[in-house]
């Protein structure tokens, strides 16, 4: 399968000039026109790309590869992926965070904490609502290598029964349907690679990372991915660069920046 990549060098409205020298040569990079803000209607343009790119890539029959600073940004490729016919695929989720956040639950109210929340019908619904985006059934999300939780976010991911497994676990999963892999770099070792606003805690190597990410597409129909991004200020030695290039490598077999 042929990819096509989308380059969206944003965090939310803020440009992250950095991770432009990362796009792939036959990338096309996201060049919203207007004011932005962090509202719904501020994201719109960047997001509204988004959106029509992973409908199209679906329809003549690529995968689309969308690339941005934040996992907001997953929104619309999910839309994108619903607007294309694609009604139920799996969401794998690869993030030291759990993104499940709502306002009664976050402790700082970032948005950025919210998106697969807000993706099954929880906390916000502007942005979803703007896209089209119909909620994502519970049971068709996989948590991986989730390990910064905030304490009422633990016990909503709990009670809503979202299935939790290892990076070392991921390398064996075999879905039966399409799916839809979201993966944000921060998941790897902050030892290795501390270059992001939100570093966590513990977790694998890039190698194990990769390892695992390697099988888990030789062993499924990834028909779709959003990919995460690092913070170009805060990696002053490039390692952070380094690492999630490899993993990147490992997700769709090409080489970028």
């Amino acid at each position: 399968m042929y990819d096509r990549w989308l380059f969206s060098p944003w965090f939310l409205n803020h440009y992250e000039p950095g991770l432009v020298a990362a796009a792939p040569g036959m990338a096309d990079v996201n060049r919203p026109e207007g004011t932005l803000s962090e509202s719904p209607k501020g994201l719109f343009p960047i997001h509204a790309r988004i959106h029509s790119f992973v409908e199209e890539t679906l329809s003549i029959g690529e995968r689309p590869v969308t690339f941005t600073g934040d996992c907001l940004a997953a929104i619309p490729a999910l839309a994108g992926v619903q607007s294309a016919g694609r009604d139920d695929p799996w969401i794998v989720w690869v993030d030291a965070h759990g993104d499940f956040n709502t306002p009664e639950t976050s402790p700082s109210g970032a948005l950025v904490g919210m998106p697969l929340a807000m993706m099954t019908g929880r906390g916000p619904q502007d942005y979803c609502l703007q896209l089209a985006l119909n909620p994502i059934p519970d049971e068709r999300i996989i948590l991986v290598d989730v390990r910064d939780l905030d304490p009422l976010e633990e016990k909503l991911v709990a009670e809503a029964e979202l299935k939790v497994i290892s990076m070392e676990a991921l390398g064996s999963l075999q879905l039966n349907g399409p799916v839809h892999l979201h993966f944000d770099p921060d998941v790897i070792s902050a030892q290795e690679a501390p270059g992001f606003r939100f570093p966590a805690q513990g977790g694998p190597s890039a190698g194990e990372v990769c390892r695992a990410l390697k099988l888990f597409m030789m062993l499924n129909n990834v028909t779709s991915i959003s990919l995460g991004g690092w913070t170009p200020r805060l990696d002053t030695s490039g390692q952070t660069a380094t690492a999630v290039r490899a993993c990147f490598d490992a997700i769709t077999g090409q080489s970028i920046g």
